[in-house]
């Protein structure tokens, strides 16, 4: 269930175009290797080209649901910290009312 969530999703997203990335960055760097008279080079290097452009696109959109992800999960964890203290607070006041409530009623029993 928890790897079906959007955010893991997303994260999985970013390691594959990260890895896309890379593999891009690796042919660029094969076909440096080769002279710049071979005719197909500049053939291949648009394309590579247009690739790392395309994937990078992606990459941004990733990283921005990443980053919204993120900030929700940081939201959240302030709202449960936020809910642990009124929880405490609302059951000290129960402590205190209901020993405050018993002190009165053992007192009216004494009359």
């Amino acid at each position: 269930m928890c790897a079906d969530l959007p955010c893991t999703q997303v994260l999985k997203e970013l390691e594959n175009v990260s890895r896309d990335l890379q593999m891009v960055q690796d042919q660029k760097t094969a076909l440096s290797k080769f002279p710049s008279y071979h005719p197909k080079r500049t053939e291949y290097e648009e394309m590579l080209t247009s690739e790392f452009d395309e994937i990078m696109k992606h990459k941004k959109r990733y990283e921005a649901q990443a980053a919204n992800f993120d900030s929700l999960h940081k939201w959240g964890q302030v709202r449960l910290v936020f809910l642990f203290f009124v929880l405490i607070l609302l059951v000290i006041i129960r402590y205190f009312c209901f020993r405050a409530l018993s002190s009165r009623c053992s007192g009216s029993r004494a009359i």
